[in-house]
């Protein structure tokens, strides 16, 4: 950090290799401040890294999130595009422990999509914040964390060109897993993004055009959370907060917080789309039949003629909001992803 300063954001050469998303919610936070209050962002870009990347050295240890090779005198972490762990926050993270900072914006998991560290994910995340709010911010140890749910991905459509590029990933597993991070570790917040993309078109899913869009949600998130804004509920979706089962194991209680006044579906009817029961492996399995229902104000009720295993919302990659996913609170603002194990 030696000789580094701030720079101002005030053209397009200074901009165009920074975060499209960090950018934008910056300028939009000046925005709902009338100009009064200077944001700094400062972007960490891991390039499609797991979470293992992002790992200091003591919290690797503990969670176990990469094995060292003699070999090549270094940890490897595990994942998509898996190489190095820990080499992003010892390079690019370490220097600004002590450094006052408000808050972090996260946008990572993709290369966590494996179900071995999708299921590990909310506690190894939950462990790394908690270590960071311990070394980072002398000021505000508690500061918030806000990270993004991962809009619907589609598959290459039939017709498509063989000889054209088509990127996507499946990553319905570990987006519904990442939305328990707002449940199991304090002051997290999810910004929802199902609504915001269904481009079936759109060669890029895994990059979808929304950052804009994915950008003011933060912002508004961001002004919630500080006092500034519209209240949590406008800002964004009902979290689920506990599940309870039945003796048998055939019905389910999801029971949320931040709803307004109440849980609604955005079709005006009862049903809620958006839920699939998983298997005993814990993978969200559609050829499971149930029905869930919304039976007040902040609960959803499931039922199955089978025990329950394990209950994700928007937990298949193509799920769209309006057609495939449907609760929202009452200021209509979707509900996020979210993953329950129930025969644990």
């Amino acid at each position: 950090m030696s000789g580094e300063k701030w720079r101002r954001a005030d053209g397009y050469e200074k901009i165009r290799d920074f975060s499209a998303i960090g950018y934008l919610t910056a300028a939009e936070l000046v925005r709902i401040s009338g100009g009064r209050v200077p944001v700094g962002m400062i972007e960490i870009d891991g390039n499609g890294q797991p979470l293992g990347a992002f790992m200091n050295n003591q919290t690797a240890d503990r969670m176990k999130t990469d094995t060292y090779d003699p070999e090549t005198d270094r940890y490897v972490t595990t994942g998509v595009n898996a190489d190095a762990g820990r080499y992003l926050y010892n390079h690019y993270m370490y220097p600004f422990e002590r450094y006052p900072i408000a808050g972090l914006i996260w946008y990572q998991g993709e290369s966590d999509l494996t179900p071995d560290n999708a299921f590990r994910y909310p506690a190894c995340f939950g462990e790394l914040i908690k270590y960071m709010r311990g070394t980072h911010n002398t000021v505000n140890p508690e500061f918030p964390v806000f990270y993004v749910e991962f809009p619907p991905l589609f598959d290459c459509p039939a017709g498509f060109p063989a000889d054209s590029e088509w990127v996507y990933l499946d990553l319905g597993l570990i987006r519904s897993v990442m939305g328990t991070v707002q449940r199991e570790s304090d002051s997290c917040y999810q910004a929802v993004s199902c609504d915001l993309f269904s481009d079936r078109s759109f060669w890029n899913s895994l990059h979808p055009n929304i950052k804009d869009k994915q950008a003011l949600r933060i912002a508004q998130l961001i002004a919630s959370v500080n006092g500034s804004g519209a209240p949590l509920y406008e800002a964004t979706g009902p979290i689920a907060g506990k599940v309870t089962l039945s003796e048998d194991g055939r019905t389910a209680v999801i029971t949320y917080r931040n709803v307004g006044d109440g849980l609604a579906a955005s079709d005006g009817g009862k049903d809620v789309l958006g839920f699939t029961l998983c298997g005993k492996d814990g993978i969200p399995d559609r050829s499971l039949t149930f029905t869930a229902r919304i039976t007040g104000k902040d609960t959803v009720t499931i039922e199955s003629d089978t025990e329950i295993c394990g209950i994700a919302y928007n937990g298949i990659f193509d799920m769209v909001f309006g057609s495939d996913l449907n609760l929202v609170g009452s200021a209509g603002m979707p509900a996020g992803a979210t993953y329950f194990r129930t025969d644990d």
